[in-house]
């Protein structure tokens, strides 16, 4: 159960009144980018009826211009634009940009309708709120192996990741990507399963395929234990990103991840805690 105690949300001054839609802008937080029209149309039509939203959109006022920023309820707020109604119902309050990362992450993720990549985006909100993937599996009642294999998808390359945003490739088909290290065969893979519609099973199947193909010789000396590889999964764990850690025949130790693009490779910086902008 997500708890708004969690970053004292509780605590926060908050007011209620209506606020002209022309003032409300889209949270720099929100991960959704794809809202279906459908589902938009049906929600105005009960705008519409009722001639308010019972529900208020949580807002905080902008930092450096007039106006505010959603933070929960953008679909309320397309839906009211879609009808011309004039004002929204608001919950005003000078959250954080922590809370506001928290409670964007948890309106998401309460949603049936997410789509892998809005769900993996979401659980990455609440990472950079400050939460473990522990405890993100805790507060959503899920495993950390759960939370951690959707995070997995971010680290696909950005190809695959539309083709997951836009549903024509499911969580189950990409997840077995993940394994790769190759990114050309990743996104070989996606496409074919996309066009031709694979199984999960038969993208398993072309997946393990490659692996036997690729699979190196073991190198003398270098042997990979199974702390080693409980190593790997807690980095992969923390970063969101798979990584190779390997022993080298001198005693010494080498880490490495794989950036498919620019933006995954600044990903990586991100959760590292590496700051680009001083550079």
């Amino acid at each position: 159960m997500l708890e708004a105690k969690r970053f004292d949300i509780r605590s926060v001054v908050k007011s209620f009144r209506t606020l002209p839609v022309e003032q409300l802008k889209p949270g720099v937080y929100q991960t959704r980018k794809n809202f279906k029209p459908q589902a938009i149309k049906e929600l105005a039509a009960s705008l519409e009826t009722t001639g308010t939203n019972f529900t208020p959109l949580i807002v905080r006022p902008l930092k450096y211009a007039d106006g505010f920023e959603i933070i929960c309820g953008e679909r309320r707020w397309r839906a009211a634009q879609l009808i011309g109604m004039p004002v929204l119902l608001c919950c005003i309050g000078d959250f954080t940009d922590e809370q506001a990362l928290y409670l964007s992450g948890a309106d998401n993720i309460q949603r049936e309708d997410l789509n892998a990549l809005e769900e993996a985006f979401s659980y990455e909100l609440l990472l950079h709120s400050g939460m473990t993937h522990q405890e993100v599996a805790q507060e959503i009642g899920k495993s950390r192996e759960h939370v951690t294999n959707y995070l997995r998808l971010l680290s696909l390359p950005l190809s695959v990741r539309d083709m997951l945003g836009s549903e024509r490739l499911s969580y189950a088909q990409a997840r077995p990507l993940c394994g790769l290290s190759s990114v050309g065969k990743q996104v070989q893979i996606a496409q074919e399963a996309a066009a031709k519609k694979w199984s999960s099973r038969k993208v398993v199947d072309e997946v393990n395929k490659l692996k036997m193909q690729k699979r190196p010789a073991p190198s003398a000396g270098v042997n990979e234990d199974v702390n080693i590889k409980r190593l790997k999964e807690i980095v992969a764990e923390q970063t969101g990103y798979p990584c190779a850690i390997v022993r080298t025949e001198r005693g010494g130790w080498q880490i490495g991840f794989v950036a498919g693009t620019t933006e995954e490779f600044q990903g990586i910086l991100d959760r590292l805690g590496v700051n680009t902008e001083t550079l």
